[in-house]
């Protein structure tokens, strides 16, 4: 059995995250997510069901749920600029986070269950290197813009904003 869990089991800890460390959610999310980890661990225990974990980061990605307002701030600001609305950025944008695409994190979940060594194993999965949320604030609005406006209408644009 494979399971997509989340690094939110570990609540406020401090990246870097690893699997040794004592899970500590502080939200019903993370909450349920760590409860279904704990009845893999016990079903593997009481009746042998092999089992592979993964708490992956911040994935964004094809196909993923823009319309959850609560989790995954790749897509919340890709709703927020498809409607036209200005992107929430807490604070001073300084917090950071490490974002994962899809394509790199899949392929390791889908091979798990064939690699014996990941069986019965949790598994932090996702990318290293971190960006600000007003990085990813501005890398997004940038990127979207060339997907919204086709590149010929935008130089023009440019062009009488530049003059």
């Amino acid at each position: 059995f494979v399971f997509t869990s989340s690094i939110a089991v570990y609540g406020a800890l401090k990246p870097p995250m690893r699997e040794e460390d004592t899970p500590r959610p502080e939200d019903p999310y993370g909450i349920a997510k760590l409860a279904v980890e704990q009845d893999l661990r016990t079903t593997h225990e009481m009746f042998g069901m092999p089992y592979v974990i993964f708490r992956p980061h911040n994935v964004y990605g094809e196909h993923q749920n823009l319309g959850d307002r609560y989790r995954n701030v790749v897509g919340i600001f890709m709703n927020q600029l498809m409607q036209g609305k200005p992107l929430t950025v807490f604070g001073d944008g300084r917090q950071t986070r490490a974002f994962s695409y899809i394509d790199d994190v899949a392929p390791w979940i889908a091979w798990s269950p064939e690699i014996q060594l990941a069986r019965n194993e949790t598994f932090n999965i996702g990318a290293d290197e971190e960006y600000s949320v007003k990085e990813l604030a501005e890398a997004t609005n940038n990127r979207l813009l060339w997907y919204l406006v086709p590149p010929a209408e935008l130089v023009k644009n440019l062009r009488k904003v530049f003059r």
